[in-house]
């Protein structure tokens, strides 16, 4: 699950990124006419983008440790009482098979 996690999180920095990079590119491009306001409104632009990035690497991190912390809880649970996980996991595994049975 961690490894799933970790792939959407790469694909979506990289989409980010890749957004970002398209809108520097476009400010760069539209440099040549500027008027005050236009300056303006590129240094607010660009000073978003990067208060975007900082915030969503901080969220992706918070997220990341919270993810890792209850996966390592649950590991612990596990390994602590591994029978009962096994149990637990057959009831639900039956409980499941007979709900999509039935819908057949």
């Amino acid at each position: 699950m961690a490894e799933a996690f970790k792939g959407t999180r790469e694909k979506l920095g990289k989409d980010l990124h890749g957004l970002i990079r398209d809108t520097k590119e476009l400010l760069k491009s539209t440099a040549e006419n500027v008027t005050d306001d236009t300056a303006d409104l590129r240094k607010r632009l660009e000073e978003r983008l990067d208060g975007i990035v900082k915030n969503m690497r901080m969220k992706a991190k918070a997220a990341e440790d919270v993810l890792k912390g209850s996966l390592d809880a649950t590991d612990e649970v596990i390994r602590g009482h591994p029978y009962p996980a096994i149990g637990i996991s057959l009831g639900i595994g039956v409980l499941l098979g007979m709900l999509f049975h039935r819908r057949r």
